[in-house]
C-alpha cells in the first residue's frame, strides 16, 4: 500500500509542463501565489518516484528552493502590490524557461533561471523591514485578539492568498496571558466535539512554511483535555515517519490547525488518513480563524467534517469592530477637548492622526 512507484520519462516530463502551467497564470494573476505551494507540496510527494538519478536531482534541487522561498519570504510578511508584481513577473517567466530547456534535453542550464527566482525573492525579502504593519486588539467573546492588518497597497501572504488580515498563531502564544486566553478557547472547541462528534484523539499537523502554528498547542491541549494525539508530517518521505503516535480503526480525530483558506492542507490530511487507515473517522477540525473561502463547505460536503474555528469573525464584521473603535476613540477626543483637557490645536492634531491611522489600512481601501 505504502510502495514508492517509479516515474517514467513521460510522467517527470509532466511535472515540467505544470511548471509552466503555473507561471503562465502567475503572470496574469501577479498576487496570486497559492499555487506555488500546491505545486511544491506535490513535488515533494513525487520526488521519490523519480527513476532517474539525474531528474531526481534536477526536481530535488527546484522542491529545495521553492520551499526556502515559501518558508523566508511569502507566509509571514506583508508585502507591497507593486513586490508581488515583480516576484510574479520573474518567477512566472522562469518557471516557462525551466519547461522549455527541459523540453529541449538542456537541462544543465536549468539551474540558473532556478537561482534567478530564489535571488529576486531574497531581495524582496531584504526589503521587509521597510514595510509598515499595523496591530489592532479585538474584543471578541470576551478575549481581547491581537490582528495583523497591512496597509494600503501592502497585502499580506496567507497561505498563498492576498489578504490584508492576518492572525498569527505563534504571536498569540509567547504570553501567559495570551496563552491562557487562546489556550482556553481551543480546549472549549475541544471538549465540545468530544460531546457532539466523540472525538477520542487529537491530530495536530507539521507545516513545513510560515508560522510554527496549531501544534504549539499539543502539550497544553493534550493536559487540559486529557486526550491522547498523534502528529501528521505531510511532506515527510518515510511512510512511517509521517505519524508520531498510535492510531486504530475506531479512533475519531480532531484535527487542530492554526488558519483555514480554502481548506486545502484539513482536506488532504484527511485523505491521507482515508487512503491508510481504514476505518478511522476525522469527524471535526478545529482552527484558529476561517477565512471563508470555502474550507468549511468542502470539508463538510467532501468528508463530513466539521469546522470549528475558535474565532468567527468576517471581514465585514471586522470592518464595522474597527470602525466601533475609531468612533469610540474619536469621541473620547471630544471630550477631552471639552472637558478643557487638550487644546484645540492638540485635538485637530490628534483627531487627523487618529483618521489617518485607520485610514491607511488595506481593510478600508475600497470603502
Amino acid at each position: 500500500m505504502n510502495e514508492v512507484s517509479k516515474f517514467s520519462e513521460a510522467e517527470v516530463y509532466d511535472i515540467y509542463k505544470s511548471l509552466k502551467s503555473y507561471g503562465e497564470k502567475l503572470i496574469k494573476k501577479p498576487d496570486d501565489f497559492s499555487k506555488l505551494r500546491d505545486f511544491s507540496d506535490e513535488l515533494g510527494k513525487k520526488i521519490l518516484s523519480i527513476r532517474n538519478t539525474h531528474d531526481f536531482g534536477l526536481a530535488y534541487f527546484l522542491y529545495l528552493n521553492l520551499v526556502d522561498i515559501l518558508y523566508n519570504i511569502l507566509e509571514e510578511g506583508s508585502l507591497k502590490d507593486s513586490h508581488y508584481t515583480q516576484l510574479a513577473r520573474v518567477a512566472g517567466d522562469r518557471f516557462i524557461k525551466i519547461y522549455e530547456l527541459k523540453k529541449n534535453g538542456r537541462d544543465k542550464e536549468v539551474f540558473l533561471p532556478i537561482l534567478e527566482i530564489v535571488d529576486k525573492f531574497r531581495e524582496i525579502n531584504s526589503q521587509y523591514d521597510h514595510i509598515l504593519e499595523a496591530e489592532e486588539q479585538l474584543k471578541y467573546k470576551n478575549m481581547c485578539i491581537p490582528i495583523r492588518l497591512s496597509m494600503r497597497n501592502n497585502t499580506f501572504c496567507v497561505a498563498g492568498y492576498p489578504h490584508p488580515i492576518f492572525f498569527n498563531l505563534d504571536e498569540l502564544l509567547i504570553t501567559p496571558e495570551r496563552v491562557k486566553i487562546i489556550g482556553r478557547a481551543f480546549v472549549k472547541q475541544v471538549e465540545d466535539a468530544k460531546e457532539r462528534e466523540g472525538t477520542n484523539k487529537l491530530c495536530f499537523i507539521e507545516k513545513p512554511y510560515g508560522p510554527i502554528g496549531a501544534i504549539s498547542l499539543l502539550p497544553y491541549l493534550v493536559e487540559k483535555t486529557r486526550l491522547p494525539a498523534v502528529i501528521y508530517r505531510p511532506l515527510h518521505w518515510n511512510f512511517k515517519s509521517k505519524i508520531t503516535g498510535s492510531l486504530s480503526k475506531s479512533d475519531k480525530l480532531c484535527l487542530v490547525y492554526d488558519l483555514a483558506m480554502t481548506g486545502g492542507a484539513l482536506l488532504d490530511t484527511i485523505s491521507f488518513f482515508k487512503k491508510n487507515y481504514k476505518g478511522l473517522e476525522v469527524v471535526s477540525s478545529i482552527v484558529l480563524y476561517d477565512y471563508g473561502m470555502g474550507a468549511r463547505e468542502k470539508l463538510w460536503e467532501t468528508y463530513h467534517t466539521k469546522l470549528r474555528p475558535v474565532i468567527e469573525l468576517s471581514e465585514e464584521k471586522i470592518r464595522k469592530l474597527l470602525l466601533q473603535k475609531y468612533k469610540r476613540e474619536r469621541r473620547k477626543l471630544r471630550e477631552s477637548i471639552l472637558r478643557d483637557k487638550i487644546s484645540y490645536d492638540e485635538y485637530r492634531k490628534e483627531e487627523k492622526e487618529l483618521f489617518e491611522t485607520y485610514a491607511r489600512l488595506r481593510i478600508f481601501a475600497k470603502f
